[in-house]
């Protein structure tokens, strides 16, 4: 089998069930990490009986668990030493090297997959959008913050809500055609983000997702997704990547519409200095 993973899965997606979709993203989004993780340790951490990874592998064309690790392995053979025994490396500065250099991965594989019209699109969408609306919530809410305060200070009509229930829906209620929906979801992703973007694309309102995988239910409904991995040595998925998207974001937004931007900043300015919110060094 020479096809890669994320093609495999791909192929197979609408078939398997919602449990092994849920699976099956994880594999294709943490190649390196699943060719040698055993399918228990998998399991535990995908809170999935072991036997669920097992007949996941088979469904996808394998003989099983163990073929599917080989046919890994095989495209990327240079990891095998770094990677077959990471319990040589549980002292906390070999974890710190492990985390490091994962988000390194995480970062040019991320710079690599981006869809650069996808990017450009969210630019042009974030500048002509009469009102923004960005949400997402769960490991999410980080980087709707920092994404939707950045927006805000610079002069963009974002609205954002990093919490699900009432306060999202009263906010999608009043969006239009004219305006923007971005949707931010990782992983395990929050139901109502899911549901906030099928509202926007049955209102006809145009829609921008940042998420991690293409496999994510945040890329089917958005115009414009952006995807960035989120593999992690802990438990918790990596937001570095992510949040390189969402600086890139702003850069990008201030780089386009400087003037709109420079002049937003110098009255903000003003504003925090009135107040006595700022002082001099």
């Amino acid at each position: 089998m020479a096809a890669s993973l994320q093609d495999v899965v791909n192929h197979m997606f609408e078939q398997l069930s919602p449990k092994q979709q849920r699976v099956a993203r994880f594999l294709a989004a943490n190649e390196v990490m699943v060719a040698f993780t055993p399918a228990s340790e998998l399991a535990l951490r995908l809170e999935v009986d072991p036997a669920t990874v097992v007949r996941l592998a088979r469904s996808l064309g394998f003989q099983g668990y163990p073929d599917l690790q080989r046919h890994l392995r095989a495209r990327f053979p240079h990891h095998y030493p770094a990677l077959a025994d990471s319990r040589l490396e549980a002292s906390d500065s070999g974890l710190v090297a492990r985390a490091f250099a994962q988000d390194h991965e995480n970062l040019r594989a991320g710079q690599e997959s981006l869809d650069s019209d996808a990017f450009d699109q969210s630019v042009e969408l974030i500048g002509r959008a009469e009102r923004i609306l960005l949400f997402g919530g769960g490991v999410a809410t980080g980087l709707v913050y920092f994404l939707g305060s950045s927006l805000r200070t610079m002069g963009f009509p974002v609205h954002y809500a990093a919490t699900d229930g009432i306060p999202v829906v009263q906010e999608l209620i009043s969006l239009t055609p004219r305006d923007l929906a971005f949707g931010i979801g990782f992983y395990r992703y929050v139901g109502q983000t899911v549901r906030i973007l099928e509202r926007a694309r049955a209102l006809g309102v145009p829609r921008v997702a940042l998420t991690d995988s293409p496999l994510s239910p945040l890329v089917r409904l958005a115009d414009y997704p952006m995807c960035a991995p989120v593999e992690s040595v802990s438990h918790r998925v990596s937001l570095v990547a992510p949040m390189a998207v969402a600086n890139a974001l702003v850069a990008a937004c201030a780089t386009r519409y400087s003037r709109k931007v420079g002049e937003a900043l110098k009255r903000l300015d003003e504003e925090y200095r009135a107040a006595g919110l700022l002082t001099e060094a």
